[in-house]
């Protein structure tokens, strides 16, 4: 789960490496077939706030086995393998936490890009360690 990986890097300090580990988070809506909280602003903030909340909580504070957990239980990262295995290294390596730069879902950019919502949304999260 990344451990290996940190193993390898951490062999040597003279090279700079970079690790990245990508998934969506919540895909939420009919189209999806997942609406636990049923539709509209309400459940997108649900899924936005508390869905892909607790999946980031889980990587920033450098919880890989509660990431994988987490998705497979609440369908909140589609790709929880390679953001688990990144999360991982991280922690390998010796960092102590996450920095969340940023935090959206696909219905607030085109809110603010088309003036729409739609009855779909899935979301994004930046964060580095």
């Amino acid at each position: 789960m990344g451990t290996s990986v940190g193993d390898i890097i951490s062999r040597d300090e003279k090279k700079k490496i970079v690790c990245i580990g990508s998934t969506d988070l919540t895909h939420y809506g009919p189209r999806y077939g997942f609406t636990p909280m049923g539709t509209g602003e309400d459940a997108f903030q649900w899924a936005s706030e508390v869905n892909d909340g607790e999946f980031i909580d889980l990587a920033l504070k450098l919880e890989p086995e509660g990431m994988l957990t987490s998705a497979a239980e609440n369908y909140n990262a589609c790709g929880a393998g390679a953001a688990t295995a990144a999360v991982a290294v991280a922690k390998k390596l010796g960092r102590a936490e996450g920095l969340l730069l940023a935090h959206t879902n696909s219905n607030e950019v085109m809110l603010q890009k088309m003036g729409t919502s739609s009855t779909d949304s899935v979301g994004y999260a930046a964060i580095v360690f």
